[in-house]
Order: C-alpha cells, then structure tokens, then sequence
C-alpha cells in the first residue's frame, strides 16, 4: 500500500472538503429552487384568484346597481304619472278653485278625493303619504285626513320638519320633476 505524504492527505482532505461544499452548494441550490418555484406558483395563482374575484364582485355591485337605478327610475316614473293624475283629475281641480267655504256636495266631492288618494297609495306602497293643499280654503287632504289651518302646521313640522310657512313657499313654487331631500328631527331623511 502507498504510504501517503502529510502533504499529500492534507490535499486529499482539502479536496474533498471542497468536493463537499460543493455539493452541499448544489444541493441548497436545488432544494431552495425546488422551494422557490412553487411559493413563485403560488403566488401567481393567488394574484390571479383575487383578480378574478375582484372583477367578478365589482361586476355584481355594477349589476346590483344598475337594477337599482332602474327600481328607482320606475318609481319615479311612477310617481310623476300620479302627480300628472292628479294635476289633470277635474274633480280635484274644480275644487282647487273654490274660494268659499265648501257645500255638502263639494264636502263630497273631498271624500271622492280621498278616496282616490288611497286607491293610489294602495296601489304604489313605496308612498307613504299624499297630499293636496288647498289654498282658497286653507286645508290639506291626504290619503289618511282632512288637515284644517292649524293641523297644517303639525303635519309640516311632523312630516317634513319645515314651518307651514316654509312648505307653502316650497309647494308654491313650480318644481316640476325636482326632488328635494327633508331632514326629519331623529337624523333619517325623506324625499318630497
């Protein structure tokens, strides 16, 4: 057997210390490459899975509220149609121009009114409340009452939190298809 140098096995002993840092380089490297890839995988795949959701939660919300703008268009719709009914209903007009105190007859004629007020809000239930003021006379009819002067100024303080003169200077004024957004006292709003 070759006797081998000092010399010689220290270069033996470095070379295989090299030979084995070597490969356990290689093999860190393969085993962080065989770890990096799939993290890389799956970090594409997440990124992507949130895209997808996100668009597809941002194309329900746009859907929802789309179906909700067009709700809300035949509501209005809805409501301008009543209006124009009412502005065009003879009976209610004739007695809009009264300027005494009503008759038996055209008392009436309010109960004809009032019942076609009713006939509305049954059929519409996103209305809560109708009304017409009658200004010769002083008096609101609604669907539920007849308001004389001073219950005018409850209803419009109760239901619109205005002064009575308040809303007669807004109802006096021609609003055609204009919506205004009322304050109620516990912070809720309504629309007129």
């Amino acid at each position: 057997m070759n006797q081998l140098t000092k010399g010689e096995t220290a270069m033996r002993i470095k070379k295989l210390l090299k030979n084995r840092k070597t490969i356990f380089i290689s093999w860190i490297a393969s085993y962080a490459l065989f770890m990096i890839v799939p993290i890389l995988i799956g970090i594409f795949i997440y990124n992507q899975s949130v895209k997808v959701i996100t668009d597809e939660v941002n194309h329900v919300h746009y859907a929802s509220l789309n179906q909700l703008k067009m709700i809300m268009d035949t509501k209005q719709r809805e409501i301008e149609n009543i209006g124009t009914k009412l502005l065009i209903n003879d009976r209610i007009r004739n007695t809009m121009e009264i300027r005494e105190s009503l008759t038996t007859s055209q008392g009436y004629s309010l109960v004809e009114i009032q019942k076609e007020l009713i006939n509305y809000k049954v059929s519409n239930d996103f209305i809560e409340d109708m009304y017409i003021y009658f200004k010769y006379n002083d008096f609101v009819l609604s669907n539920k009452s007849k308001y004389n002067s001073k219950d005018i100024s409850y209803i419009t303080q109760l239901d619109f939190n205005m002064t009575k003169e308040e809303w007669l200077d807004y109802i006096n004024i021609s609003r055609y298809n204009k919506y205004m957004i009322l304050k109620t006292d516990n912070g809720d709003t309504k629309t007129s």
